[in-house]
């Protein structure tokens, strides 16, 4: 065994030659041309909830069922493209073509996404629901074209192991620029600039209304938590305790009236000041609802701990009128703006890659092979057990990751920064900073490892230590500490850098090692079969996603007073279900067997069939 690992180990640490390094300049277009990959299938995913369920108010769980069909749209529409770019013959290569006009067509149709009508339109939510899907729809399939040629031309760069890490390092690195891009579009759309006034109200007043509000929350539920303790003790002074606490209750209850009258006054004054032909382009917010307690339960309870009850529930609609009071940004606004800047980058980059990367393997392999049947994209792929083994670990990630994005995103906004969409999307971006600047540090760190042990130890190590970022979660999103959140991005990001740069690095050894077994280069099936699964498991996290915020008791519409039960279950679920994932992806790895010494065998017969290319 240590003779085998010793052999391992000397070819993975060997020199790469001269003819299988990837020139820098064509490394480094490959890299950028993740942004139009990144932009294309993730961007509308991460504006979705701040426009659609923060702004336009759709509810959690439609947001959701919109990302999960995107996702199954997107799960056809890849084998097809997979396939074609497999089967394309022009004088420019297999995927170029496709890579530089659906950049183009992608970005132009990108702001249609967002052109359908602002609140107090009239629209239903299920319109908005439609439109969703359907401008989703062909924005996802255009984008398609572009993702799944650009996957598979990353495969076909090198045939050197340790190369096609260093290719796709690149890639994890520069990806980093355009991620910050997907953190700050949340944030762009909060911008002041966008903000809808709210007539004949003074914000610095609704300021210091929810402040006081606050304040008089958190002593009611220390009063109420007091009551049980001294009801229980029973002890000597219990009565007294007991009258101090109703004394302070009843404070609490004049202080309340006064708090009603101050937002009636605002409620005036909004309705008096804004148009009556046109509908206020705000939420007036709504009241929350009393929970439904058990009447056996509810009949234990001391009239003192109802009395709390009732001022807790009355100060949590206060609260959540008082909303409804402030200034906020018009995010269907700031997310039109925002797109139109990003389809002029997207297709820049198109051009950029076209005109630099080259096909390797198209001259010499592709244009003598028979053609690829599209039953060879969707099913026989799945044929090769090493691909079987690795796709598994992908889809118990990604469907973890696709369940918790928004969570990330929503314990930010409303645990760690109460409710306020300004600040929590500024902090979005400065974690945005956080999944930009790790990575520079954490790829570097696992190509050498990766280099040193092999890819396959290497990603359990990328596992290990993204389950520990994820138990840490729970204290780094904290609303009194706010800049360690920073290090909770960070360190996710450090280690799915690690994950998706071996992953696809193990991509093209599949390729390899398939074309051993086959006699066929097929990178786009793989690559299509593979985003097809994957997408298919994310829609359903996706879907999931939506469900699991609304089972929480989050309500978008209660702003910064959500209850304590609420935030607490989101965070739990932000931490266990990636972990889930992680072990999951775990016990597939151990069955991975594309060692250093396996792929050298893989190559050597390989060219002895069809020649070095």
């Amino acid at each position: 065994m240590s003779e085998q690992n010793n052999e391992s180990n000397s070819k993975s640490t060997q020199e790469i030659k001269p003819e299988d390094r990837v020139p820098l300049k064509q490394k480094i277009a490959y890299g950028f041309g993740s942004t139009n990959e990144l932009w294309g299938n993730w961007l509308f995913p991460s504006m979705i909830w701040p426009v659609f369920n923060g702004f336009l108010m759709i509810s959690p769980s439609l947001v959701g069922l919109v990302v999960m069909v995107n996702r199954l749209v997107d799960a056809v529409s890849d084998p097809f493209f997979g396939w074609l770019s497999d089967n394309t013959r022009t004088r420019w290569g297999r995927r170029r073509p496709y890579i530089l006009v659906f950049a183009i067509l992608t970005a132009l149709f990108f702001p249609v996404v967002f052109l359908c009508p602002t609140l107090g339109s009239g629209w239903s939510e299920m319109q908005y629901v439609w439109y969703m899907i359907i401008t989703s729809g062909i924005l996802i399939t255009l984008a398609s074209g572009h993702n799944m040629p650009y996957a598979a031309l990353g495969s076909e760069l090198t045939p050197d192991y340790n190369e096609r890490t260093s290719v796709f390092s690149f890639k994890t690195i520069i990806q980093k620029i355009p991620e910050c891009g997907m953190f700050f579009a949340a944030m762009f759309c909060a911008l002041a600039i966008f903000n809808n006034s709210v007539p004949g109200v003074t914000q610095d007043d609704v300021a210091a209304l929810n402040e006081q509000i606050s304040s008089m929350r958190a002593e009611a539920n220390d009063l109420k938590s007091a009551t049980a303790k001294i009801e229980q003790s029973k002890g000597a002074d219990s009565d007294a305790k007991l009258k101090d606490i109703e004394a302070k209750v009843g404070k609490l209850e004049s202080g309340l009236k006064d708090v009603n009258l101050k937002v009636a006054d605002f409620e005036g004054k909004v309705r008096d000041a804004a148009d009556e032909e046109t509908p206020a382009p705000w939420n007036l917010g709504k009241k929350p609802t009393a929970a439904e307690i058990n009447a056996a339960e509810e009949s234990k309870k001391s009239a003192l701990t109802k009395r709390i009850e009732v001022l807790e529930q009355n100060l949590q609609t206060a609260s959540v009128l008082n909303e409804a009071m402030k200034e906020k940004p018009d995010m269907l606004k700031g997310a039109r703006v925002y797109i139109l800047m990003i389809a002029f980058i997207m297709i820049i980059v198109g051009i950029y890659v076209f005109t630099v990367v080259k096909e390797r393997y198209y001259d010499k392999v592709a244009v003598k092979q028979e053609r690829v049947k599209i039953t060879e994209t969707l099913f026989t792929v799945l044929s090769c057990k090493p691909f079987r083994v690795q796709l598994a670990m992908a889809v118990a990630i990604g469907i973890g990751m696709s369940m918790v994005g928004t969570l990330g995103f929503f314990t930010t906004v409303f645990y760690v920064c109460e409710g306020d969409w300004g600040i929590g999307t500024q902090w979005n971006f400065i974690m945005g900073i956080g999944n930009m600047v790790f990575p520079f540090v954490g790829v570097p760190f696992y190509a050498l490892v990766s280099k040193k042990i092999g890819k396959k130890k290497t990603m359990g190590l990328v596992m290990i230590m993204a389950t520990v970022m994820f138990l840490l979660t729970w204290v780094l999103y904290n609303p009194d500490i706010k800049w360690l959140q920073f290090f909770a991005a960070g360190g996710i990001a450090f280690t799915q850098a690690g994950f998706w740069m071996l992953y696809s690095s193990m991509m093209a050894d599949v390729v390899d090692w398939d074309e051993m077994e086959t006699g066929k280069r097929r990178e786009g099936a793989f690559n299509a079969c593979g985003s097809w699964m994957m997408k298919v498991g994310m829609a359903l996290g996706g879907g999931a996603a939506g469900v699991v915020l609304e089972s929480t008791g989050f309500d978008v519409a209660l702003g910064g007073a959500q209850s304590v039960e609420a935030l607490t279950q989101m965070r739990l679920w932000l931490m266990i279900i990636p972990i889930i994932g992680y072990i999951v992806a775990f016990a597939f790895l151990i069955r991975l067997n594309l060692t250093p010494k396996v792929m050298e065998g893989v190559r050597k017969k390989l060219e002895e069939i069809r020649g070095a290319v």
